[in-house]
């Protein structure tokens, strides 16, 4: 599971579920995830869907399709399918049948679709307590970030890739990232002599020299000719993304607001601390604990808090690209 919870819906009368629909994707949202819910009308699209997709939950009318839920059944158990499963029906009985992971309900009486609902709920909260194993949770946040990593390159290369190497803007981006190396160089270096890049002027590529560590030595990154040469470098880290995208925002505007010592202590610190974390045990419950100005402590209601954090940088994300594309 990521972020993104998947359900396929398999129901030839979509329209007559729009209102539910609309209450599981709120629900869902409510959750901290974002919701994908794909409608099939027919057995042989849904198959074509378990196929080409993993679905967090399939909820599916049993009278589909001349009542051929039984086959749908043994579809999804022969492509070794683990999702759970709800068959509903309110047309007639289900049978009475103990499969893994397969559910049935049947309710003919008035307002049914409302209790079907609170079915599809009680499912999605089971499938999300599953998953809320700490280390699973853990390989989630980690994931996402590297995914919030790569939208806010997205984003730069689009914003700069439009700017000349003249212009005042590609100038400012880079004094300002060279000023943020100065700043971490000094921090890790206390003394002794320590490796400065400089261009060749003689040949293309960059030479390596041995000295003291100025405040205003020359970084390989102050004679890029073209945003991809920095983005390319391990050294261009989540932080002066970061730093980059809240430079981006002084120029363009979103109805969203991006605070980087938000974003440094909510999202980078914490895939940070999350990567040198070990499940122990407190009281009888598992935790995630790091050693860090004594241990930090991660529990299941802090990973709400965390993926409630993604999911609202993560929109930012999504709605500042779509501007700067159009910019």
């Amino acid at each position: 599971m990521s972020l993104k919870y998947k359900i396929l819906w398999v129901d030839d009368h979509k329209d007559d579920f729009a209102k539910e629909e609309k209450s599981l994707h709120k629900f869902i949202k409510s959750l901290f995830y974002e919701p994908q819910i794909d409608f099939c009308e027919d057995l042989e699209s849904a198959e074509e869907f378990v196929n080409s997709d993993k679905y967090d939950v399939i909820f599916s009318d049993y009278n589909i399709d001349e009542d051929r839920g039984d086959d749908f059944i043994s579809f999804i158990r022969d492509n070794s399918v683990n999702t759970e499963v709800l068959f509903y029906s309110g047309q007639s009985e289900l049978p009475d049948k103990k499969l893994d992971r397969v559910s049935f309900f049947f309710e003919n009486t008035t307002r049914w679709e409302d209790k079907l609902l609170k079915k599809m709920k009680d499912l999605i909260l089971l499938t999300v307590g599953k998953m809320n194993d700490l280390n699973n949770l853990r390989g989630l946040v980690m994931a996402e970030v590297s995914e919030l990593d790569n939208l806010m390159e997205d984003i730069i290369r689009e914003f700069y890739s439009k700017k000349g190497s003249a212009s005042t803007e590609w100038t400012d981006f880079k004094n300002k990232i060279i000023k943020e190396i100065q700043k971490s160089t000094l921090k890790k270096v206390k003394k002794g002599l320590v490796d400065i890049i400089k261009a060749n002027d003689n040949e293309k590529g960059f030479i390596v020299e041995k000295g003291e560590c100025p405040k205003n030595c020359t970084h390989v990154w102050m004679n890029a000719k073209n945003i991809e040469e920095i983005l390319s470098n391990f050294d261009f880290d989540s932080s002066k993304k970061a730093h980059t995208i809240n430079e981006i925002l002084r120029k363009v505007s979103i109805s969203r607001k991006f605070i980087f010592k938000d974003y440094d202590e909510n999202i980078i610190q914490i895939r940070n601390n999350l990567a040198h974390s070990k499940s122990v045990m407190i009281k009888g419950k598992e935790v995630l604990a790091t050693k860090k100005k004594g241990d930090i402590i991660f529990t299941e209601k802090d990973f709400v808090t965390i993926r409630k954090s993604i999911a609202y940088h993560h929109e930012l994300f999504e709605e500042l690209l779509e501007v700067v594309k159009t910019a």
